[in-house]
Formats: structure tokens, C-alpha cells, sequence
């Protein structure tokens, strides 16, 4: 694992060095990169989650990857509670890990690193790792069954989007070395709908970042497989 890491935070730092090498004036990153307080999405979805918490069996904690599903419906069940915020990143997920717990949840899906994604480096990536390991700890911690999940890539039509797929990339190895340290259950979207780095378009909505109807039928048929092996 230690191996693992050490290659990745090697890929993280040759990233940053590319994308600085292609900037006439590169910026000096500083904690506002992560400063998720400032995400007015953030503050909405914090004061609904407290309105509308209700006892769940299940919580869909993540960005707007998992905010744009309507897991009731897609599920089929009402003990179910999402928590996806737009923009949100690990550091918003970690001061809001209360919320879930106020549920009493059995398991919780964490789909997470999107945002964070956006700006890898060799610092932010030791950050997001801890970040991480924090949250499925204290769930583990509330006996909260832990479920991590891959990021899906964008379609790779512009130099900005492929860029971005790259960075993706080094959070899901991160993610993925993260689930067999802590050994559990991982849900990879990336081998059910992309090809290479990129989301097949029949996976993607219309604006090449996010999932179809199509696309997240794949991930609700993962979600209910491990609700059905934990019999939850």
C-alpha cells in the first residue's frame, strides 16, 4: 500500500508540474482552493438536510454527481436519505458528517473526490487522502457500513476535459488503494460505463460530466447488489 501511495503522489506532482509548464503565469494555490464554505450550494443543502432528515437505513453521500439522482425513486425505497452537494469536496464532507449520523443510518455510499480532483497535488493529495481515511473511520467508528465509489470520467471532448480525466484518474487509484487498505466495498462505475478515460456517451448527460438515465442505472444495480449482500 505504502508503495501504491508513493506512486501516486509521484503522478500527482508530475501533473502539477505539466499543468504549471502550461500556464504563462501559474497560481500560487492557498487554502481557498478547498474552502467549501464559501460553496453557496453547500450552505442550502446543509439547512435541507436538517429540515428534511428522517430516520434512513441508507445515505448517498456525495457531490452533484450523486445530487442529480432521485435515489428514492431510483431505489424504490423510502429509507433512503442523499446528501449530495454541488461542489462539494472531502474537506465540506467532513464538517458535515454529523448529518448523516443524525439519520441513523446502516450503510453509506460516499462518492467523493470530484471536486477535489480539480486540484491535485502533491500537497492537496496527502490532504484528500487523510480527508478520506477520516470519513470512512468515523463511519466504521458509528458502525456504519462503509461503501466507497469511483469517480466517472467526463467525455474526453476538449484539452480541458482530458486534462481533468487525468487528474480523475490519480483520485480513483487513490480511492481504490483507500478501499483495500480499509477493506471495503468498492463500487467502480469507470468499468461499467467508460472507455479508456473517457464516459461513453451513452453514459453522460448532456453536458459530458455527469451520468444519464442510462448511467445511473448501472450504479443503482451496484447499490441495490450490496444492499442485498449486507441484507439491508
Amino acid at each position: 500500500m505504502k508503495r501504491t501511495f508513493s506512486a501516486l503522489l509521484l503522478l500527482a506532482c508530475c501533473l502539477g508540474l505539466l499543468l504549471y509548464g502550461c500556464r504563462k503565469s501559474a497560481p500560487v494555490p492557498g487554502p481557498g482552493s478547498f474552502e467549501y464554505r464559501y460553496n453557496v450550494f453547500y450552505k442550502d443543502g446543509i439547512k435541507y438536510f436538517h429540515e428534511f432528515a428522517h430516520p434512513s437505513n441508507i445515505v448517498m453521500l456525495g457531490t452533484s454527481l450523486t445530487y442529480y439522482g432521485d435515489w428514492c425513486t431510483m431505489l424504490r425505497r423510502a429509507d433512503v436519505m442523499a446528501q449530495g452537494i454541488q461542489g462539494d469536496n472531502s474537506f465540506g464532507f467532513k464538517h458535515r458528517m454529523n448529518l448523516v449520523f443524525d439519520v441513523h443510518p446502516r450503510i453509506c455510499f460516499v462518492e467523493v473526490g470530484a471536486n477535489d480532483a480539480r486540484n491535485v497535488s502533491a500537497t492537496t493529495f496527502y490532504l484528500v487522502r487523510n480527508n478520506i481515511n477520516g470519513i470512512i473511520n468515523t463511519l466504521k467508528a458509528k458502525d456504519v457500513v462503509p461503501v466507497l465509489t469511483t469517480i466517472p470520467y467526463g467525455i474526453s471532448n476538449s484539452d480541458k476535459r482530458r486534462m481533468y480525466n487525468t487528474k480523475v484518474y490519480i483520485m480513483n487509484e487513490l480511492i481504490r488503494d483507500i478501499a483495500a487498505q480499509q477493506r471495503i466495498k468498492l463500487i467502480d462505475l469507470n468499468k461499467m460505463c467508460a472507455e479508456g478515460l473517457s464516459l461513453k456517451p451513452e453514459y453522460a448527460s448532456w453536458d459530458g460530466g455527469h451520468l444519464s438515465a442510462k448511467g445511473f442505472r448501472l450504479w443503482v444495480d451496484a447499490v441495490q447488489d450490496l444492499l442485498w449482500e449486507y441484507k439491508i
